[in-house]
């Protein structure tokens, strides 16, 4: 089975293995996902990380933040399990990646006012205020 996977992601099939990775038996997960990743398919994974068994989910934030996919890592936040968004948010303003963290401000779960009056600074206001409004409302 580790030979068809292989062949379907050199195939240009990546979603079709990551999708059913459960049909091919015998398979580490995280060999995958470091092939598909090799691949520059870190969307894939990122939105299938819960078809892949044993990995971990910091570890592969950071190899997606350090390959410069923070845009793939602040969409899919909600799908890496553990991470501190105040730290991810940090990272990526710190980056000069403030922009996705405006703009995917609603994926981002207890940002302080440290990172609010930064985003402010910015220019992003509007961004801060749909964010708190949005967080006001689901809560009530």
């Amino acid at each position: 089975h580790k030979e068809i996977a292989k062949m379907l992601i050199e195939a240009g099939e990546w979603w079709t293995v990551a999708r059913n990775l459960e049909q091919f038996k015998g398979l580490d997960h995280k060999e995958i996902a470091k092939m598909l990743i090799e691949a520059g398919e870190w969307w894939t994974v990122a939105r299938n990380l819960e078809q892949f068994k044993g990995l971990d989910h910091k570890e592969i934030a950071k190899m997606l933040i350090e390959a410069g996919e923070w845009w793939t890592v602040a969409r899919n936040l909600e799908q890496f399990k553990g991470l501190d968004h105040k730290e991810i948010a940090k990272m990526l303003i710190e980056a000069g990646e403030w922009w996705t963290v405006a703009e995917n401000i609603e994926k981002f779960k207890w940002l302080d006012a440290e990172i609010a009056k930064i985003l402010i600074e910015l220019g992003y206001a509007d961004e801060i205020r749909q964010s708190i409004k949005s967080s006001e409302q689901s809560e009530v």
